[in-house]
């Protein structure tokens, strides 16, 4: 129990510690550290060292911060890097190996002026073929080659999709959300953002699809085929409207059906 209060303050007792200026680390602002390009000062004041390389793109009619993927080239230090940021998007061809030389790694790059978009979904055909979602009706085509180091875009092979809807349910031109590639290079697998139809195309006459599917919901983010399914039988597709993985059978690609739904 405590005593009771003769209604008096206490006695001041002088600690022992000296209040003195900040310096040194105590200082430096979230960023850059100035003593030590490798660290970045979090906002917390933990540290963060970077691993590897970076470099940013920085291309004077391009606003930086939106590459939204990196896909390799096979057989190559190539990468093609899909930029479908703010402003106006861009398809780069990337020279890995310059990565950390301190001079621009980007070789070359199609841009693509407002209101023209990509998507975040894109695929390798070999021998010289890179496929693009966008959200204008068509999986765009670019003709790359490993030995000139060349990007350019490719009306010939550039695949025009059905009409689809916009956000409100309103017909609008098929916005891509996911693109898969059938191991055997054969078939590509479309998925929409907005509608509720997935289409298949045989990449030998993509005048129109072969098959085609309703997944029920729209919001696909992202398709693969089964890594481990060298047949290319089953291919899988995430959803943000419901947070689910859809598995799709492609046994017979003009008959593609929905196996599953699960959701996460």
């Amino acid at each position: 129990a405590c005593p009771a209060w003769d209604g008096k303050n206490p006695t001041p007792v002088a600690g022992k510690c000296q209040v003195s200026t900040p310096s040194g680390d105590a200082v430096k602002y979230a960023g850059k550290d100035p003593d030590d390009a490798t660290t970045w000062v979090l906002p917390d004041g933990r540290r963060a060292h970077v691993a590897g390389a970076e470099w940013r793109f920085d291309e004077a009619d391009m606003l930086p911060g939106g590459p939204t993927l990196a896909l390799p080239v096979p057989g190559s230090d190539l990468l093609l890097v899909v930029d479908a940021g703010y402003g106006a998007h861009a398809l780069r061809l990337v020279d890995a190996t310059k990565i950390a030389s301190g001079t621009s790694p980007m070789i070359a790059y199609e841009r693509f002026a407002v209101p023209s978009t990509l998507t975040s979904a894109a695929v390798w055909v070999e021998p010289d073929l890179a496929l693009v979602g966008t959200a204008d009706g068509v999986v765009q085509a670019f003709k790359v080659s490993r030995v000139d180091k060349t990007l350019a875009r490719d009306a010939a092979r550039t695949i025009t999709l059905p009409l689809g809807v916009s956000d409100t349910g309103k017909p609008a031109p098929y916005a891509v959300g996911g693109l898969a590639l059938s191991p055997d290079g054969k078939h590509l697998l479309v998925t929409p953002i907005f509608d509720t139809s997935s289409y298949v195309y045989d990449l030998t006459a993509p005048s129109s699809p072969v098959g085609s599917l309703s997944l029920g919901r729209g919001g696909t983010f992202a398709a693969a085929f089964d890594p481990h399914d060298a047949t290319g039988r089953y291919a899988y597709a995430s959803a943000w409207g419901g947070h689910a993985a859809i598995e799709i059978d492609l046994g017979d690609p003009t008959a593609p059906t929905k196996k599953r739904s699960v959701n996460c």
